[in-house]
């Protein structure tokens, strides 16, 4: 009897040893570790920023010589960390983009109709670049002066028995649009609340020019549209001057009366957009990968990535992109050189990422989705970085919600070793993880919160990024990738 009570007594130990080893390696993590994590630090994450957004990179816009420079930079880096080549013989992944290109030489005016007597006289105003408007990435060249309407809020949607159009009167007129969706209870707009699906209803419907309101904000595109640009709230009162509207009064009345409104506006505007859309311009991803150190789980993946492009130039202004996304390559970088000063290695193997074209419509992951260079079957994460050098209000962790396992896994890391804000959040599409999750690969998006809004402005450079933020999100994926790529059974659905 005593001996198999002693018996018992061990077995429920190692039972006990056994199942917190596997659910929760982190309990008794390597030294070895720590001491890896701890070269991801503040300042060599900055010193990246500065150069990765400085000027000569120019704005990194995919598919120009200024991109292929930086990928040069990163692949450099990727080698000398003692990352491998998964590309072949470089760590590139080339293919092909179209890229709209705005010049400078822009100009938006309106027309002041003056009257004095039997005098009348012409007054245009004009508007500042940036300030007051940008120029759309999808916009085509023009030099118009027009007639405008404002069509609400821009929306044809048969579902939801909504078409601002309707009463309209706008063929070969300027339409300008408000940002956002009529409020009306139990109603889903979908893409219909997107500013390039406006566009296209605005096509539709015989509209000769494009006008967004809010922001403005810059873009890059891969095609152009229509003459468009995006303008303040205040500009776009200045255009309804003389209609006994103004922006908020018109959202209000729609909002209340629950039906579409349009607006002829009293005053034309000037529009002048220099634009030329390049066609077949080589781009590329920059891929390495460290081997894992399990003879069988070195067969499956994790992948960390982060956007490397950003807008560059656009009209009379360079969009550097510090944060978005310099912050995110910097840490993907610091992450890789630490894990590779790591022995052992983890068991899994993982793959580095660089993704190209992000801002025209997540080109770079959807190429590599397509073309992986690693089975898609065998990939078992993928941590996306993007905006990680905001502030230091917390970390919003996309995806956390539809992935609830691999929540748990990032919850549990920050409690035990970051200790920050986190708020977890359903899958989104607004960056690169999303093609991996269309795949069926748990994918999440971190990015952090505060900080100034530098948001696709030609104020978001390296001033205006926080270290410690990128430090903090570099320690956090790296010992979380650390437990993802150990577990000797992992499921993160």
């Amino acid at each position: 009897m005593k001996k198999r009570f002693i018996v018992t007594i061990i077995l429920f130990f190692v039972f006990q040893l056994y199942s917190q080893s596997d659910a929760d390696p982190q309990s008794n993590i390597n030294p070895a570790v720590l001491k890896a994590m701890r070269w991801i630090n503040s300042q060599d994450c900055l010193n990246q920023v500065r150069v990765l957004s400085g000027e000569p990179y120019n704005g990194r816009a995919a598919g120009s010589s200024d991109f292929r420079r930086v990928a040069d930079y990163i692949a450099d880096e990727f080698q000398r960390a003692g990352l491998e080549c998964a590309a072949g013989s470089d760590f590139f992944q080339s293919f092909f983009v179209n890229r709209n290109i705005i010049d400078p030489d822009n100009e938006l005016a309106l027309e002041v109709i003056i009257r004095s007597n039997d005098i009348v006289d012409t007054l245009w105003i004009y508007y500042e670049f940036e300030k007051d408007y940008l120029p759309a990435g999808f916009s085509a060249d023009t030099s118009m002066i027009s007639d405008a309407v404002l069509v609400g809020y821009g929306i044809t949607s048969e579902n939801n028995y909504w078409d601002d159009y309707k009463n309209a009167e706008i063929k070969d007129k300027i339409v300008l649009v408000l940002g956002g969706t009529p409020k009306i209870e139990e109603v889903q707009w979908g893409q219909s609340a997107r500013m390039s699906q406006k566009v296209n209803f605005a096509l539709h419907h015989g509209a000769a020019g494009f006008i967004g309101i809010g922001g403005p904000h810059a873009s890059i595109y891969t095609e152009q549209k229509v003459p468009a640009l995006f303008i303040s709230e205040k500009v776009a009162d200045d255009m309804l001057s003389g209609t006994g509207y103004t922006v908020n009064k018109l959202k209000k009345e729609i909002n209340f009366d629950q039906k579409s409104k349009s607006v002829q506006l009293v005053h034309r505007i000037k529009l002048k957009i220099s634009s030329e859309l390049k066609v077949n311009a080589e781009t590329m991803n920059i891929v390495g990968y460290l081997e894992g150190s399990d003879e069988k789980l070195k067969n499956e993946y994790i992948i960390i990535g982060a956007h490397a492009d950003h807008i560059g130039p656009l009209g009379d202004g360079v969009f550097y992109g510090a944060n978005d996304n310099a912050s995110g390559t910097a840490v993907l970088l610091e992450t890789a050189k630490a894990f590779a000063r790591l022995f052992p290695r983890p068991r899994r193997s993982l793959v580095f990422i660089a993704f190209t074209g992000e801002e025209m419509g997540l080109m770079g992951s959807k190429y590599y989705t397509e073309h992986p260079l690693f089975p898609l079957e065998k990939t078992k994460a993928m941590i996306n970085l993007d905006m990680v050098g905001s502030g230091l209000d917390g970390i919003t962790i996309m995806g956390g919600e539809t992935f609830t396992n691999f929540y748990y896994i990032l919850e549990q890391t920050n409690n035990r070793y970051i200790h920050m804000s986190i708020e977890k959040m359903k899958i989104t599409e607004n960056s690169d993880h999303y093609p991996f999750y269309q795949k069926g690969i748990p994918a999440v998006f971190l990015l952090t919160k505060g900080g100034p809004s530098t948001w696709h402005s030609t104020n978001d450079v390296v001033e205006y990024v926080n270290g410690e933020a990128m430090e903090i999100v570099g320690r956090y994926v790296f010992l979380s990738v650390w437990e993802i790529a150990n577990r000797e059974k992992l499921n993160l659905f």
